[in-house]
């Protein structure tokens, strides 16, 4: 690696950003061909600035893929990275000619869409509005004047307004002026005159607040989309809704709401939001401009292990024929939940573990891996210790290993002599199966203090016992809970057999509702199960015995 790029990274991890050092498992090309628009930029932006092995490919392709768009921001901020990486590559060079003249251009631009659209609107009298609910051929109709923007298009007046701010609200997102953009697609909203319409507007606000990580706001307005499912056809609900399902877990993942995360994407159906099916909805391809059916698995995967016990995860995820078809793309995140479901965790972990740098990489799990991964080691080592009474703790540091960090302020060569000086102090080295083992004593003390904080929130119910070197479980009082048991069936027991007393004294006195002849009611008064006013009280048949209980 160059000093100048060396440097730019060690600058980085010492200023707490994330440094993946590591060669990542894909294939920069292969993997960026997925994505097409705003995500793609940003996604080789994210590449760019966290791994050294692909930082100044995926720059350059940043820059390229930046100037032939209509963001100057985007392109300066691409520049000055690269420039920061490699002041010498061509590209790092700022082409202000070329900025400024794509400024002018866009502004030119933005003033001429929206004057038609202003002037269009100033022109259109009392008359016009009369007729712009019947439909209009916008190539021929001469009064009122139509926008040049707006010609060979049949559409209602109201369409055409609809059209304009969309054009204006897409052209403003193309220029990474999003407030300009959530304004124009919100006046949508005027002129809609289909559920439909309205539902595309939705999702053009929720692109625009993704975007900008905005992930309240989004599940805000899926939550509108939700509510115009009665309203939308029955051709255009699948979509939608697909979509939305997909849309909606990854606001809510950013929310770090992984339950609904997962329960939001394993509705996704990879029929309808697939690589091989059409997930353009409002224009928009899905399936490229945001997450692919990767991305799906991953974050829906991801989610669901750290949220889900064992049971639901066999039964919701590894079952899922929808879901199914997801985790076949993402083979090694289907081991890692296999592994998990079938008590063998530190598989679990160490699958995990030989893919953390690739999801460090991606654009929206990268805040959330460590907090993932957390949740998931505390799950394996909970469930581990529950079918124990008592764990050694160099066995239990064998089995969940520290993991590796993620933040290195120090060069690899440099990294690599400073892990291998304190190996020579570990515990006395152990035999498994004929192999020796030894653990750091490093590692059994980040154990502990990890266990520590584990059992001070109440997560694992255990103690420490530091002399014996052991985790102790708390020791269980069988009698007092069979007890206790006892006492609360006797309770139980009493409470019904004085409810069915008191059921069989009401009937005695004439007080009990009967039903009416030919209605599911019940027997009346007679039965022993019937529908009267006191029959919800039982918990079984009664008798008719009279006083049996008195």
């Amino acid at each position: 690696m160059p000093s100048t790029a060396q440097a730019f990274f060690d600058r980085q991890a010492q200023n707490g950003k994330i440094v993946v050092r590591d060669p990542p498992k894909f294939d920069l090309e292969s993997y960026i061909a997925n994505y097409d628009g705003r995500t793609r930029i940003d996604r080789l932006f994210t590449i760019g600035t966290c791994c050294p092995l692909f930082s100044v490919e995926a720059l350059r392709t940043a820059v390229r893929e930046a100037k032939q768009g209509k963001d100057v921001d985007l392109y300066l901020n691409l520049c000055q990275a690269l420039h920061a990486l490699a002041p010498d590559d061509p590209l790092a060079a700022l082409d202000t000619s070329w900025a400024e003249a794509r400024t002018k251009q866009m502004k030119a631009e933005g003033d001429r869409l929206e004057a038609e659209l202003k002037g269009y609107k100033n022109n259109l009298i009392k008359e016009s509005i009369r007729v712009s609910s019947h439909p209009v051929n916008c190539i021929t109709s001469a009064w009122p004047p139509i926008p040049r923007l707006f010609y060979g298009r049949k559409c209602s007046y109201n369409r055409i307004f609809q059209m304009g701010n969309e054009d204006l609200g897409n052209f403003a997102y193309s220029t990474g002026d999003f407030q300009a953009a959530a304004k124009a697609y919100n006046r949508m909203r005027d002129y809609a005159t289909l559920p439909k319409h309205i539902a595309e507007m939705t999702l053009r606000q929720t692109l625009v607040a993704l975007t900008q990580r905005l992930w309240m706001p989004a599940a805000s307005h899926l939550a509108k989309l939700r509510n115009l499912h009665p309203q939308l056809t029955q051709a255009d609900k699948p979509k939608f809704d697909h979509v939305g399902y997909a849309l909606a877990g990854l606001a809510e993942m950013g929310t770090r709401s992984f339950r609904d995360a997962a329960t939001w994407f394993l509705r996704v159906d990879p029929q309808l939001f697939g690589a091989s099916s059409d997930a353009s909805v409002a224009g928009i391809a899905w399936t490229r401009a945001v997450l692919t059916p990767n991305d799906v698995a991953v974050y829906g995967g991801l989610s669901a292990l750290a949220s889900m016990t064992r049971t639901e995860l066999q039964a919701h995820v590894l079952d899922s024929p929808s879901f199914r078809a997801f985790l076949e793309l993402e083979p090694h995140l289907r081991r890692a939940i296999a592994f998990f479901v079938n008590a063998k965790y530190a598989q679990c972990l160490g699958t995990l573990e030989a893919y953390r740098g690739d999801w460090l990489l991606d654009v929206y799990l990268q805040p959330l891996v460590a907090e993932l991964f957390a949740a998931v080691r505390q799950k394996c080592i909970v469930q581990y210790f529950e079918a124990f009474s008592c764990v050694e703790l160099d066995e239990l540091a064998r089995q969940f290993p520290p993991p590796a960090p993620i933040i290195t302020t120090a060069t690899p060569t440099t990294t690599a002599a400073a892990t291998a000086a304190p190996t020579s102090a570990t515990t006395p080295s152990t035999t498994t199966n004929g192999t020796t083992t030894t653990v750091p004593s490093s590692a059994t003390a980040l154990l502990c203090a990890e266990l520590t904080a584990l059992i001070k929130a109440g997560i694992l119910h255990a103690r420490l016992d530091l002399p014996n070197n052991q985790l102790v479980a708390p020791p269980a009082d069988t009698r007092r809970e069979v007890l206790l048991s006892a006492l609360a069936d006797a309770a139980e027991m009493e409470r019904t057999l004085r409810l069915r007393l008191h059921r069989i004294n009401m009937v005695d006195a004439g007080m009990e509702v009967k039903a009416a002849l030919g209605t599911d009611g019940g027997a009346g008064a007679g039965g022993g199960d019937g529908g009267g006013l006191f029959a919800g009280f039982r918990s079984g048949k009664g008798t008719r015995t009279g006083r049996a209980f008195g």
